[in-house]
């Protein structure tokens, strides 16, 4: 974009230091307003609210620290408004969690109570107590309201986090921590806490009723207690030591998986997939297992313990109550002090420990995982958005220029390596300066600082606040390890500033200094929010938001008085006023559109600028359509300043022609700086000063023509410029003197002779932008109109409804395929036969999901899941067989132990009998010492075989979501951060209710069965009575976990929702940053985060089927109260009855106690659930194979790629052909080559020939073998991809690079070396001070866009492919990277397929065949001579670029 300015500037020499810009009093070139149309206003500190951003900061205790969130209980109300109403103040977290805690006190009493009455033997209760739904309703309501507090809390402290934060924390584990942290510490302080108040107020209760009834047996039993707490709080410590380094692994586990997710095509392509699954469960999962297991001995002894100590209290206190009643107590006190500590199941204080432990446990993970949510929530950044002081100037009478003086800078994750050293250079007010330079030269460092992302003294100083993750002692070896193996290499040559220092390990930091000038002044003078708000800012790969076309652009008036908010702004029942105000914003953005060439592409989209588009990575969007959407974005605000880095690199030179004609125009008229950072020097031909950069210092300025002198000192930018000429037969040397002028020369076509006409036979196609008509140069055939929707059908279609499609086919040559076929079926197998079968094609409407199940239908998909549960469960059987052997063992000892003490209280009650109350005691000893055994090993096995299960269920969803074709990830409920959260939080459902939750359930189940046929044994009129309420308390509990299933769904779905929202604009903070949006994406995420009302009425039944269970508890104590001692009157043996009494009592409580752990099941069901409708979706490519008599020849990688009439459709855009009856053959081993303008359908073939979609209609060839035909596997084993945009992993370089083979494990150093010398980055990776084993960053942040893209170059060469796909692969490298690595990719191709798309046409004028791609079709095709010789639509794109 050579965008000409005022003439006129002085150089300053980069050998000295500069003074800072003028002031704005002092200056002529000052901003002004828009002489034409609105120009947008930014709105005045008064107008703006920032509560949703404000910090949070509090001195509670980590166990309190949930209720800061609360909010406060009187509310100041504004003037005028309603006084808070009863609801409002009944709902506050504070009055819920005292309304809990109160309703726990008679709910606690009553069990004490139950065994008061049975030490006195009354014989009349009444069984009533509703308590249950008050406990755990409130208590969970509160924890919702404060979870997602803390939710928005967590959510806004990371928007305003600065660019050091997201070096180290990226964004799969900020959305797992916003989705499943936050669940989990709503579970724990929900209903777990629940639990616990209402066990401590039994605790209480008990302890003071056995104090009043024995004082002396009270006292010596108490003396368990503190043994009991010991053993707690010395099992806590050591869980929270063992937790906080998994949960830091946690959270790199979910941000690998989300950078998987994130970068599927080019997983998929490379088939990285097992390598990539090998690092995910081999490395992290495992080490997270390992952790895992050592939890599971913590858990498994807090387990044991207790029992020990409950099963020991039945000795002592059978020991000590002899003695009291041969002291002359009476047996009932004796009895009632110690059933208040030990007795009946649930009701004494042994009793509710060992009931509580599991929700303990859950307590204790929350408290881990809120721990480190807060050292996030209080992080300080350096640079921080909520300061809202500082200078903010008048709209008009300044100078927007820039200054560097003395800056040198080094980025946070290398502090000992300066991206900058010593930088001083100025940009003048309404001029256009430009950087350039050798990629990794601190280009981009430079912009970075100019927005202030960073400030040069604070930059690479640790923020206190950033704990240091805690290393295993395998990470420590294995670091070890290597560090003895590897060795120090140097730098031979290398251009890379990121180049290894000769230093040793404890080198120590850069020292950053330096100033930044804006308008005369320091920028950290000025207010944040207001210096980002006069920069408008594109980058090379833009990030876009899942919004329509419109939103996107709008998003650049954020902070302007023309804010939009599409849920309150684009209501179509708003006031006219907003309506009124909506239409202006609607032509201030298509006016931006139209600025930015984009508005041709966006009005043929199916819904114009109300058309959705996807974020992240997976859209449909080309990189050149992102692009000008960028820059439309930047332009529609009419900013002061304009920073573009490579924003046109992906622009043919025709659009980016337009667009400097464009800037050109907004310089003159409104004044505007611009600054440029480009590889592609036409770009900045006519800037007014250019500045070289390189290794992070400026080592020339000057004009164009100033710099392209032979004579200069310093020749980088004439080398550079030379290098990337277009024309191949102009060599360095014979440049001309007269084009060092500003504008580069025309090219002097010699060999160019008059416009051919068209050979007979042939039809000639006439060049006409955006027709859709007409032949291709390619083929003779006509275009057949005839099987074509009508596009006005195709939109009244789409309008009525985005999920209908059309059932319209084409067919073409004697095939059929279904025209949406590259869509997947919604039903869970996703099966779809392919139509050159002789089955019939299957349905891919959306209309399955409307029609409703049948009731069989829905059985057996309940058979299934229950079958793959226990196909799941076998995975782990002999730790499931132990555990559940030693569970049911372990639950069958209370059975035995109401037996025993059945006949102990015998033995208290008659002296004489025998065997004596001593030997009683003796027995239950015993019995505690086998049961410490017993519960060690039913918990440890299950909670180990739950942590493998957790393992596996990770492991397996993340496989089965990579293979799933591109298109489920085009999908809005398929966001990268919504699936990775869900990988994240439904296996921890699952592995939570198999571990723990499930010993207490086997012990329940076993007491409950035990006890009802030991009952039923010794007295079976008695267990008999006490059969109904038995009835009715299952009933409570199917009630309760089918409501508490629903529950979880509801609330679910938003989470979910709200993550992958999360996700997405974590991952492109530098872009919500500098538009500011950081309050709006706040407003957004609450928007979405809500969830439906229907969740209360849920919450509320689930809670009240636990109140019923527990009142059935209490009806059946009064029947076997009143039986009981009818019995007993008629003269039933005192030792039967009270074993049958213990016995029912026992069953009762055990069948009340598996209510407590509904919630887990709640949620394990649910997730299991959504985890099968993974596993059982199949995807769709892989269903395609060849007929049985088809046989594929080997060679057929070998042969030519023929594409016969191929039409494509995206899924988001049915109605809209991407390609239109292309027919080109591609002849094994030549270079093919496509150009034309961006989104033109370039990238579309790549996309189709890696199978990533099939075509709508017509066929693909390999060698002759139908490519459908073909195993994906052994499609892209034959072909390697370097993307436009590099996509690199968090690892070592090393690993990256053997991601590209395809065998991973057998890649040596050598080949690696090869690689990386062919894409010319050798040198550098030879200047880290680990070489190949430097960790590069979260998605290879460390370094440069050129060196990303130059390791992606060396991937794709390290597999040695037969088929070479390059998709603008050398757009992000300077011009002498560029040559050298475009050589390399010559000497690669020779031999081989290759299929390139470039708009730097000097890259592929060696090609073969170049085919010119325009509005889906093929407008001409021809060797790089023959093409000019046509003087067609290819002679005027090489001419441009000129």
């Amino acid at each position: 974009m050579d965008v000409s300015t005022p003439s006129s500037t002085s150089t300053t020499s980069p050998a000295h230091p500069i003074t800072a810009p003028s002031s704005p009093s002092k200056s002529k070139a000052v901003v002004t307003a828009s002489s034409s149309g609105v120009q947008p206003r930014l709105l005045a500190s008064d107008d703006i609210n920032n509560a949703s951003l404000r910090a949070h900061k509090s001195n509670l205790p980590l166990s309190l620290y949930l209720l800061s969130f609360a909010p406060p209980l009187r509310q100041k109300r504004q003037a005028g408004a309603p006084p808070s109403s009863w609801k409002e103040t009944m709902a506050h977290p504070y009055v819920l969690y005292t309304l809990g805690t109160l309703a726990a006190i008679p709910a606690g009493l009553a069990f004490p109570a139950l065994d008061m009455l049975y030490g006195y033997w009354t014989t009349g209760v009444t069984a009533s107590t509703a308590n249950g739904d008050v406990i755990t309703g409130r208590v969970s309501s509160a924890s919702y309201h404060l979870t997602e507090r803390l939710r928005h809390t967590y959510v806004a402290s990371v928007m305003v986090q600065d660019a050091a934060f997201f070096e180290k924390v990226g964004p799969g584990e900020i959305s797992t921590r916003a989705s499943k942290d936050i669940t989990a510490i709503r579970t724990a302080f929900g209903e777990k806490l629940g639990y616990l108040i209402w066990s401590t107020a039994t605790i209480i209760a008990a302890i003071s009723s056995s104090f009043a009834n024995s004082p002396r047996l009270a006292g010596v039993l108490f003396c368990m207690i503190p043994f009991v707490v010991i053993i707690f709080v010395f099992l806590g410590w050591a869980n929270e030591v063992v937790s906080a380094p998994a949960n830091s692994l946690e959270g790199q586990t979910s941000s690998l998986a989300e950078q998987i997710l994130s970068s599927v095509r080019i997983v998929q392509s490379f088939n990285m997939g097992e390598g990539l699954i090998k690092r995910f469960d081999g490395d992290l999962l495992k080490r997270l297992q390992k952790l895992g297991a050592k939890r599971s001995v913590i858990r498994s002894l807090e387990q044991s313990s207790v029992y020990f100590a409950l099963f020991l209290l039945y000795s002592l206190a059978f020991w000590f109550g002899g003695i009291e009643v041969r002291g002359g107590l009476a047996t009932g006190h004796v009895l009632t002090s110690f059933f208040n500590y030990s007795g009946t199941y649930q009701v004494n204080l042994l009793f509710t420990f060992a009931n509580v432990v599991p929700h303990l446990t859950s307590i204790a993970d929350a408290l881990v995982q809120l721990k480190e949510l807060r050292r996030q929530i209080e992080r300080q950044p350096f640079i921080d958005v909520r300061d809202e002081s500082g200078i903010k100037l008048p709209e008009t009478g300044w100078e927007p220029s820039f200054a560097l003086e003395n800056v040198t800078f080094a980025y946070p994750s290398r502090p000992t390596i300066p991206a900058l050293n010593n930088v001083s250079v100025r940009i003048e007010t309404g001029t256009v300066t430009a950087f350039v330079g050798p990629s990794g030269s601190g280009k981009s460092t430079t912009a970075s600082l100019l927005l202030r992302e960073y400030d040069p003294e604070t930059a690479n100083v640790p923020n206190k606040n950033d704990s240091i993750p805690e290393k295993t002692d395998e990470e420590s070896d294995s670091e070890e390890d290597k560090g003895g193996k590897s060795k120090r290499k140097e730098a031979k040559g290398s251009t890379d500033v990121e180049k290894a220092m000769s230093s040793d390990d404890q080198e120590p930091p850069v020292k950053g200094a330096g100033k930044v000038y804006f308008a005369g002044r320091d920028i950290r003078e000025y207010n944040l929010r207001w210096l980002r708000s006069q920069v408008a800012v594109v980058s090379q790969n833009p990030q876009l938001f899942s919004a329509t076309v419109f939103e996107n652009v709008a998003a650049g008036l954020t902070g302007t008085h023309l804010e939009y908010r599409p849920d309150i702004d684009g209501r179509v029942d708003a006031p006219p006023e907003t309506l009124q105000r909506t239409a202006a914003i609607r032509e201030l953005c298509a006016e931006a559109m139209r600025k930015a060439e984009a508005w041709q592409f966006v009005s043929k989209l199916p819904e114009g600028m109300d058309t959705m588009i996807a974020g992240g990575r997976t859209g449909v969007l080309s990189g050149g359509q992102r692009q000008r959407l960028a820059i439309a974005r930047a332009l529609v605000r009419k900013p002061a300043c304009m920073l573009l880095d490579e924003a046109t690199s992906a622009l043919d030179a025709d659009t980016e022609e337009k667009i400097r004609v464009m800037l050109e125009r907004e310089l003159e008229e409104r004044g505007m700086t611009t600054i440029l950072i480009a590889h592609r020097l036409s770009t900045v031909a006519k800037a007014g000063r250019i500045i070289v950069m390189k290794e992070g210092r400026v080592v020339d300025q000057g004009t164009y023509a100033e710099l392209m002198d032979k004579h200069r000192p310093d020749q980088t930018f004439r080398h550079l410029a030379i290098t990337q000429r277009a024309d191949p037969d102009i060599a360095d040397d014979e440049v001309p003197e007269d084009s060092m002028d500003m504008e580069p020369p025309a090219l002097d076509f010699e060999t160019v002779g008059p416009i051919p006409t068209a050979p007979s036979g042939r039809a000639q196609t006439t060049f006409s932008t955006f027709s859709t008509s007409g032949t291709t140069a390619v083929d003779s055939d006509p275009v057949h109109h005839s099987g074509h929707v009508r596009p006005e059908r195709l939109r009244k279609q789409s309008s009525q409804s985005r999920l209908k499609r059309p059932d319209n086919t084409w067919t073409v040559s004697g095939r059929g395929s279904t025209m949406f076929q590259h869509e997947h079926p919604t039903d869970d197998n996703g099966t779809m036969i392919h139509p050159t079968t002789s089955r019939t094609t299957a349905q891919t409407g959306d209309e399955d999901l409307e029609q409703p199940i049948s009731p069989e239908l829905e059985k057996e998909e309940r058979r299934r899941s229950v079958r793959n549960f226990f196909k799941l469960l076998k995975s782990q059987r002999w730790f499931f067989i132990i555990g559940t052997v030693a569970g049911l063992i372990a639950g069958g000892s209370f059975p035995i132990a109401g037996w025993m003490t059945g006949e102990a209280v015998n033995s208290l009650s008659d002296r004489f009998s025998r065997p004596g109350i001593n030997t009683w005691s003796m027995w239950f000893l015993i019995l505690a010492i086998i049961d410490l055994f017993i519960y060690f090993v039913n918990a440890f096995y299950l909670e180990v075989a739950s942590e493998n299960i957790m393992r596996k269920l990770k492991r397996d969803c993340l496989e089965t979501l990579i293979k799933q074709e591109i298109g489920f990830f085009d999908q809005e409920d398929s966001s990268a951060g919504g699936l990775t959260s869900a990988v994240a939080t439904h296996p921890a459902n699952i592995g939570a209710a198999t571990g723990l939750v499930s010993a207490q359930v086997l012990i329940s189940v076993a007491n409950l069965l035990g006890s009802l046929l030991m009952g039923l044994v010794i007295d079976w009129r008695l267990a008999l009575v006490c059969s109904p309420p038995i009835v009715i308390l299952f009933f409570s509990g199917w009630l309760n976990v089918a409501m508490l299933e629903k529950y979880e769904s509801v609330t679910s779905v938003p989470s979910t929702k709200a993550a992958g929202y999360v996700n997405e604009v974590t991952d492109s903070i530098k872009t919500v940053a500098a538009l500011g949006r950081e309050r709006e994406t706040m407003r957004v995420f609450d928007v979405q985060a809500k969830s439906a009302p229907k969740r209360t009425k849920y919450l509320i039944l689930g809670a009240a089927g636990f109140a019923n269970g527990q009142a059935m508890i209490l009806l059946m104590a009064a029947l076997i109260f009143y039986y009981a001692s009818q019995r007993l009157a008629s003269g039933a043996p005192v030792a039967k009855i009270f074993a049958v009494f213990e016995a029912v009592i026992i069953a009762a409580f055990s069948g009340s106690r598996l209510f407590t752990f509904v919630g887990d099941y709640g949620r394990a069901v649910h997730s299991f659930k959504a985890i099968q409708v993974w596993l059982r979706r199949k995807p769709k490519y892989s269903l395609y194979n060849a007929p049985i008599d088809e046989k594929i020849p080997d060679n057929w990688s070998s042969g030519a790629i023929v594409l016969n009439h191929v039409e494509m459709r995206y899924p988001q855009r049915p109605n809209h052909p991407a390609l239109k009856d292309i027919s080109l053959r591609i002849r094994a081993g030549q270079t093919h080559a496509f150009c034309g303008t961006s989104g033109s359908g370039k990238s579309s073939i790549l996309a189709l020939l890696q199978r990533f979609y099939d075509p709508s209609r017509g066929t693909i060839t390999f060698g002759g073998v139908d490519h459908r035909h073909l195993s994906l596997d052994d499609l892209r084993a034959s072909m390697a991809y370097v993307s436009q945009d590099p996509v690199l992993f968090e690892g070592t370089i090393r690993w990256n690079m053997s991601l590209g083979a395809l065998d991973a494990s057998s890649v040596t150093d050598e080949q690696i070396k090869f690689a990386c010398e062919q894409a010319y980055i050798w040198d550098f990776v030879c200047g880290l001070e680990k070489g190949l084993d430097t960790e590069i960053g979260m998605k290879g942040a460390s370094l440069s866009g050129g060196q990303r893209q130059r390791l992606c170059i060396a991937r794709a060469l390290i597999r040695n492919p037969k088929i070479l796909l390059l998709d603008e692969a050398t757009s992000a490298l300077d011009a002498q990277s560029e040559k050298s690595v475009q050589m390399a990719l010559d000497n690669a191709s020779k031999g081989r397929t290759t299929v390139t798309i470039a708009h730097r046409l000097s890259t592929i004028r060696r090609a073969d065949v170049i085919h010119v791609i325009e509005d889906g079709y093929v407008r001409e095709t021809g060797s790089h001579k023959e093409l000019l010789r046509k003087r067609g639509r290819y002679f005027e794109l090489v001419q441009a670029q000129l």
